[in-house]
């Protein structure tokens, strides 16, 4: 079976939880951050709707310093209380967008972004 190929015009970035307090704390989290701000600027150039979603921001921060400049653009940036990112605010975005591929980057892949990959699966 072919693998199919991401369109632009059926695809959303979903940013999950590189945060303030978390990415310190993350193996390699300088190239963690410097290779999700090459992600955001990719699809900021290509025009490809973002996400964003932030865990607990009083306990664990916002979005790291370097990457707020480029969220500016993000259609919907939630906080969110539990492990998926697939929160009322995330599934409404991407209903109203209408595209069905959705590009996930983030940390603590072992629980946000799996838990995350795995909703959206069931979506």
């Amino acid at each position: 079976m072919p693998v199919p190929r991401i369109r632009l015009d059926d695809c959303v970035l979903l940013v999950v939880d590189v945060q303030e307090k978390l990415l310190p704390h993350m193996h390699n989290a300088g190239l963690v951050e410097s290779q999700t701000a090459r992600l955001l600027d990719g699809a900021a150039a290509l025009e490809i709707p973002l996400l964003v979603t932030e865990q607990y921001r009083k306990g664990l921060g916002v979005t790291v310093p370097s990457l707020q400049a480029k969220l500016i653009r993000a259609m919907c940036n939630v906080e969110k209380l539990k492990f998926s990112a697939c929160v009322e605010e995330v599934r409404d975005a991407l209903a109203q967008q209408a595209r069905r591929t959705v590009l996930v980057c983030g940390i603590e892949a072992h629980v946000c972004v799996m838990q995350t990959c795995l909703d959206l699966l069931d979506c």
